[in-house]
């Protein structure tokens, strides 16, 4: 069913008003994916109407749980599925605009959550996962490859931002596989201690010492370094930035050297508190300058912008 001419005429105005309609192209999910998916905000939901292309295209739900649709203005989808959504449209679109109207509607872009883990694991890295569905702690690390073989599965520290503070939950994965994480969750799997024999000497008749275990803590190297994840350092005292670096494997080519952020826990306020870092100023032979950072600090190194 096409439009009256001035139902044409009145829509090419509209559109080109307010441009509501979705310019990009979104890659579609599965032809097989459940029409029983309820729709979230921050989704795109593509909208195709029958012989109307000029009213079908892609739409992003808003945090009001709403899209911006021609003619209908904004019309609630949150918690529908993509069947419903497309019966309210058809229904809203029969009352004044169009008869028999015939809508389709499928998930353009879903909106996914993810979790960082890093540390003793096998194949550290970002794991996404539908919010709805959630992910526990032994999920996730499953997702990477599981923990490596010096994991000390039972002190694993769970980083969580709220409220502008820095939480921190230890749990063991033994006992809490099932332990719920959040977006934006970072997951550090530690290793065991390591352990030094003095062997120098053994065979000469001179005993052999007990073994020294050298306690270490660890710091977390994001962004742009040739290796990011943890770099152990000593327990007190902690490192030279530096230091932890060159660990690191060293700056990859598109570091911003001259802002390197620091986030450390505020041991007054317990906030996070964020210190940006010249290092490339550091480098220099005649600088004479250093900056140390201790167990538990986060280390992000940006994308240069030039």
């Amino acid at each position: 069913m096409k439009f009256p001419a001035f139902f044409s005429l009145w829509i090419l105005g509209f559109l080109g008003a307010t441009s509501v309609v979705a310019q990009e192209e979104a890659p579609l999910l599965s032809a097989a994916e459940s029409t029983d998916q309820k729709i979230r905000s921050e989704d795109s939901i593509s909208v195709s109407v029958l012989d109307e292309g000029s009213i079908s295209g892609v739409f992003r739900v808003g945090n009001d749980g709403n899209i911006n649709y021609p003619l209908l203005g904004r019309i609630q989808v949150v918690g529908l599925s993509i069947d419903q959504a497309a019966a309210e449209i058809e229904r809203l679109l029969e009352q004044d605009f169009i008869r028999d109207a015939v809508v389709s509607v499928t998930m353009a872009n879903r909106q996914e959550y993810s979790v960082f883990i890093t540390g003793a694991v096998r194949g550290q890295g970002s794991v996404n996962f539908d919010p709805e569905e959630g992910i526990t702690l032994g999920r996730a690390v499953a997702r990477v490859g599981g923990a490596s073989e010096n994991a000390n599965t039972r002190q694993i520290e769970i980083q969580r931002s709220q409220n502008g503070e820095l939480k921190k939950i230890l749990a063991s994965l033994s006992n809490e596989q099932d332990l719920p994480l959040r977006d934006s969750d970072i997951v550090v799997v530690p290793s065991k201690p390591v352990s030094v024999s003095s062997t120098s000497n053994a065979g000469r008749g001179v005993p052999i010492r007990p073994e020294k275990v050298i306690e270490t803590g660890t710091v977390l190297v994001l962004g742009e370094v040739n290796a990011p994840g943890l770099v152990e350092i000593p327990l007190e005292g902690g490192s030279d930035i530096l230091e932890v670096i060159v660990k690191a494997r060293g700056f990859s080519r598109l570091a911003w050297k001259k802002k390197v952020r620091v986030q450390r826990k505020s041991s007054e306020t317990g906030s996070l508190e964020t210190i940006t870092v010249d290092v490339e100023k550091m480098t220099r032979a005649d600088a004479g300058e250093s900056f140390f950072v201790y167990p538990g600090d986060r280390i992000f190194v940006p994308e240069s912008l030039f």
